[in-house]
């Protein structure tokens, strides 16, 4: 290896140089990334990222049944030329998926196992992914299109196109640590469109094809409303910031703070990026409100940045005696409609969740359809602040009017 080579390229490097020395013959298939990504001690997306830049000037070739292929240096013709054209078909984005229009397309919407169970009856009625997926078939209904759901177990995007035969992805709530592996999608010309994440944290970044909501502006704006109500010791709870749509609440949230010259104490930052996990969450939060009291920091808003950290934050505080909103203004992200009968009704950020699967599902079909609608950068759909009852002034000012 060379040291001051970063892995990505060090690793490039190496494959380079194993193709040259005859390691795999012309033609000859690669070991899977995973197994590369095993043998040389490093991240999946990192061997990812070094195939990528093979492929691109024609080193190795990618055949998204079978795997990723030393290039031969004279082409066959006639129908051997057919079967190595077939190893570029990842790469170059061909459609040969599809025996023709009629046949109708297959779009396979990607999972996390954790996210939701989509062969669970009662799926369609969560609260959040019902109306998610609901946008998403909505467009698909109307185009003779089939709807097959993946699951990831700890396969890479790549690896599931290759084995599901579908002819566009929708990747539901990719981590931060997955941007790598859509960056390899979009080199290959695979079409996909990211739902639940944005693409633009840097300029090498900004064309992968996105739809959310805007997490900046529904954080900027829920953090100014407890601000105009005159709170100063706001605490943040965000527990996922390996998503990068909580990423995006959490660095907003401390923009907009900064931008009100508020300081924010360490100690009411309960910040971390754990898998999503209901349990995990309850534990941290309960323990981290405990500590406050007992250290009698409480802060006198709480920002949770999704529904189930809002809830738990609300079940912590409520269980210890603390009055929402009297001692505590609580405040957090998503919406769904029984808020209203909570007690308090809780103030909450509304994503356009139904319309953002549409989007998604509505950009890939009419790339699919027609190759002139681009696949390019993120699109962001305005949130709402839903104010009920959850927030009021700070009690010390309160009691000074």
């Amino acid at each position: 290896m060379i040291d001051n080579l970063s892995p990505y390229q060090q690793i490039e490097a190496s494959l380079r140089r194993r193709v040259k020395d005859g390691d795999w013959a012309e033609g000859e298939c690669l070991p899977g990334r995973r197994k590369l990504a095993e043998e040389y001690g490093v991240a999946l997306s990192t061997v990812q990222r070094a195939i990528a830049k093979l492929l691109e000037d024609g080193s190795l070739t990618a055949d998204g049944n079978r795997g990723t292929f030393v290039a031969l240096r004279n082409p066959p013709s006639g129908r051997h030329a057919v079967r190595n054209e077939s190893r570029l078909s990842l790469q170059t984005g061909m459609s040969s998926r599809r025996v023709g229009r009629d046949a109708g397309l297959r779009i396979g919407v990607v999972l996390e196992v954790s996210n939701v169970d989509m062969h669970n009856t009662s799926a369609s009625e969560n609260a959040f992914y019902g109306p998610l997926f609901d946008g998403i078939r909505s467009v698909l209904a109307r185009d003779n299109t089939s709807v097959n759901y993946l699951y990831r177990r700890g396969r890479s995007y790549e690896e599931l196109y290759a084995i599901s035969e579908c002819d566009g992805l929708i990747a539901i709530a990719p981590e931060v640590n997955d941007i790598g592996e859509l960056k390899l999608l979009a080199a290959s010309d695979v079409p996909f469109v990211a739902l639940l994440t944005s693409s633009d944290a840097d300029a090498d970044e900004v064309g992968l094809p996105c739809v959310d909501a805007d997490n900046r502006q529904g954080t900027a704006e829920a953090i100014r409303y407890l601000i105009d109500l005159g709170h100063k010791d706001i605490a943040i709870v965000n527990l996922a910031t390996n998503h990068v749509n909580l990423y995006d609440r959490f660095i907003a949230f401390i923009d907009t703070m900064a931008e009100a010259r508020l300081s924010i104490d360490a100690r009411h930052m309960l910040i971390d990026s754990h898998p999503w996990g209901e349990r995990v969450f309850q534990a941290r939060i309960d323990a981290w409100i405990a500590k406050l009291v007992d250290c009698n920091n409480l802060p006198t808003a709480i920002y949770a940045c999704d529904f189930t950290m809002t809830l738990k934050a609300m079940a912590a505080l409520q269980s210890r005696g603390i009055k929402i909103p009297d001692d505590v203004s609580l405040i957090g992200f998503d919406y769904y409609p029984l808020v209203e009968h909570f007690s308090p009704p809780l103030t909450l950020v509304r994503q356009p969740i139904f319309q953002m699967g549409q989007r998604a599902a509505t950009r890939l079909i009419e790339h699919l359809n027609d190759s002139r609608h681009r696949l390019f950068g993120t699109e962001r759909l305005a949130t709402e602040l839903m104010v009920r009852r959850s927030c009021s002034a700070p009690r010390a000012m309160s009691i000074a009017h």
